[in-house]
């Protein structure tokens, strides 16, 4: 009998929240339950929204499929603030969404988007047992016109000195992250900007924008890892002349 009122209870606040929560609480709970359960539209668009301007601002309309192909319609917000929709296709493999799928979505994502990616990732790719000869020409079109983004080691990535690059963090897959300007190697810059924000200052300079240009002005090695971390100077924007440390994976 408690189970039964325990499931009624559970139903009864479910059905409460979905009837009266704001729309995009709405959508982010059920965003992040497809994310759980591993759901193949929402793994597809994930993978390939991070070439959008905004994917906050992104949401699933309709995702259908063939033997072949996963086809996530989606609407978004494009450079002038408008929304309008698009689709994005991923690979299946005889309608399945497989791990080799998962794994080329992934690369294809963050290479179109300008992120970097570990060649051990594409050699697993041509070295899977899954690898079909179509496969195979999506990877050598993807090494051929990224060559420059696919890194035997993105965290050495043949930093020096001097030289200029541009930061972009590695490990987010939204467009609109930042990238952490920190006063000491893996230190965490703080997160409270009000004071930068009464000063009139437009974005914090501990918090920089993806594609900001830096130059490479020092280094610092860390368990074992050489050039783990670099310490910048931004180039550009509000904040240049700013220096401090990043992690060497954000630096491109």
């Amino acid at each position: 009998m408690k189970k039964i009122y325990l499931y009624a209870g559970i139903t009864a606040l479910t059905v409460l929240f979905f009837a009266f929560a704001p729309e995009d609480r709405i959508l982010s709970v059920k965003t992040a339950y497809k994310r759980l359960v591993r759901d193949p539209g929402q793994l597809c668009f994930d993978y390939r929204a991070v070439v959008l301007k905004d994917p906050k601002t992104a949401e699933i309309v309709a995702v259908s499929k063939t033997p072949a192909v996963l086809s996530v319609t989606y609407r978004a917000s494009n450079d002038f603030g408008a929304f309008g929709t698009d689709v994005f296709n991923c690979q299946l493999t005889n309608g399945k969404f497989t791990e080799f799928d998962k794994l080329l979505e992934s690369v294809r994502g963050r290479l179109l988007a300008g992120i970097a990616v570990d060649k051990k990732e594409v050699d697993e790719l041509k070295q899977d047992k899954e690898m079909r000869v179509q496969d195979l020409i999506i990877i050598q079109s993807l090494e051929r016109s990224y060559y420059h983004l696919i890194l035997a080691d993105p965290a050495e990535s043949n930093l020096a000195v001097g030289k200029r690059y541009i930061l972009r963090s590695a490990n987010a897959y939204d467009r609109a992250a930042t990238v952490d300007l920190a006063s000491t190697p893996g230190a965490i810059p703080a997160f409270d900007d009000s004071e930068d924000e009464e000063k009139g200052k437009v974005e914090s300079c501990s918090h920089i924008a993806q594609g900001t240009p830096v130059t490479g002005i020092d280094f610092q090695d860390f368990a074992g890892k050489k050039n783990a971390f670099v310490k910048v100077q931004v180039e550009d924007g509000n904040c240049k002349g700013s220096s401090g440390w990043v992690l060497a994976i954000d630096v491109q």
